[in-house]
C-alpha cells in the first residue's frame, strides 16, 4: 500500500512540476512581451500564466451545474402514492432487508420478504423468504412500533441496536438460482439496480434507494432518493478528478415509514 501511495505521490509531484513550469514560462512570457510593448506576446503569456486556474474554475463551475440539474432531475421524477391493494411480498434488489421493512412485516403491512441479486441473464437470485412468527404477539407488535419510533428520533444510530425484531421473524425456503422477479411485489431496489438511476445522467451518484410497486411486471414509482456526487478537478496544480460528497445517502427506512406511514398508538395494524 506504501508502495502505490509513493507512486501515486511522485506523479502528483511530477504533474505539479510541470504545470508549475508551463505557468512560470507564461510569466516570463507576459512580463518580456509587455516590456517589449507587444500586446499578444503579453496576452498569450497571461492565458498560459492562467490557464490552470481557468481550467480549475470551469470544472468546478460545471460540476456545480451537473448537481443543480440531476437534483432537479429527480424532483421532477413522477412519483406515486402507495396503492390501498399493494402486493404483500417485498423484494429488496441490491441491498441489505431494512429494519424498517421488518418492523412493517411484523405489524402486518407486509406478508414476506425476500433480497434479491441479479445476474448477467437478466435473471436474478432470489433468497429464502423472511416471515413473521404467527400467531404474531402482542410483545412483537410493541417491539416493531418502538423500532420505527426510534428510527424516526434525533438519535443519528435510532437506538434500534437495543430492538431486536429477530425472536419475532423466521425464515422459510430455500435458495433460488437464476429465476424471474414475481410479477407482483413491492421493490426495494438499491444503487446499480434502481431503474432511474441512468435518466438524464449528468451526475454521478451514491447510496441510491428507489422503492416501487410491480404489477404483472411493470413497476410504478413510488419515491426516488440519491446523492448525487460533483466530479471536478482536485486542485489547479493537480488537475486529478475527484468526487465531492453532497450530504448523506438516503435514508431507505425513513422513505418506507414515509411511504407506510407511522401507525398510530392504539390502533390495530394492518393483518
Amino acid at each position: 500500500m506504501d508502495g502505490y501511495k509513493l507512486i501515486f505521490d511522485t506523479y502528483l509531484a511530477l504533474v505539479a512540476v510541470g504545470i508549475a513550469t508551463v505557468m512560470l514560462s507564461g510569466i516570463i512570457l507576459a512580463v518580456f512581451g509587455k516590456r517589449r510593448r507587444n500586446l499578444r506576446m503579453t496576452i498569450a503569456g497571461t492565458v498560459v500564466a492562467a490557464l490552470p486556474f481557468l481550467i480549475f474554475w470551469w470544472s468546478s463551475l460545471s460540476a456545480e451545474w451537473s448537481y443543480a440539474d440531476r437534483k432537479h432531475e429527480i424532483a421532477q421524477l413522477k412519483r406515486h402514492a402507495l396503492p390501498a391493494d399493494y402486493p404483500r411480498t417485498a423484494i429488496v434488489l441490491g441491498g441489505e432487508t431494512t429494519g424498517a421493512l421488518k418492523a412493517y412485516m411484523v405489524l402486518g403491512y407486509v406478508e414476506e420478504i425476500r433480497s434479491a441479486q441479479s445476474r448477467y441473464n437478466g435473471l436474478f437470485i432470489l433468497g429464502s423468504a423472511t416471515v413473521p412468527i404467527r400467531p404474531i404477539s402482542p410483545e412483537c407488535r410493541a417491539t416493531a412500533a418502538s423500532y420505527l419510533q426510534n428510527i424516526l428520533s434525533d438519535n443519528p444510530a435510532y437506538s434500534t441496536r437495543y430492538i431486536e425484531l429477530s425472536p419475532c421473524l423466521r425464515e422459510v425456503g430455500t435458495r433460488d438460482i437464476d429465476v424471474g422477479l414475481p410479477d407482483d411485489a413491492l421493490m426495494i431496489r438499491r444503487d446499480l439496480e434502481a431503474l432511474n438511476r441512468e435518466q438524464g445522467r449528468k451526475a454521478w451518484s451514491n447510496g441510491i434507494v428507489e422503492i416501487s410497486v410491480r404489477r404483472k411486471g411493470q413497476e410504478t414509482l413510488l419515491d426516488y432518493a440519491e446523492k448525487p456526487l460533483i466530479e471536478k478537478f482536485y486542485s489547479p496544480i493537480t488537475p486529478l478528478p475527484e468526487s465531492l460528497e453532497t450530504g448523506p445517502p438516503p435514508d431507505p427506512n425513513r422513505m418506507i415509514i414515509r411511504m407506510f406511514g407511522l401507525p398510530k398508538p392504539g390502533i390495530e395494524p394492518n393483518s
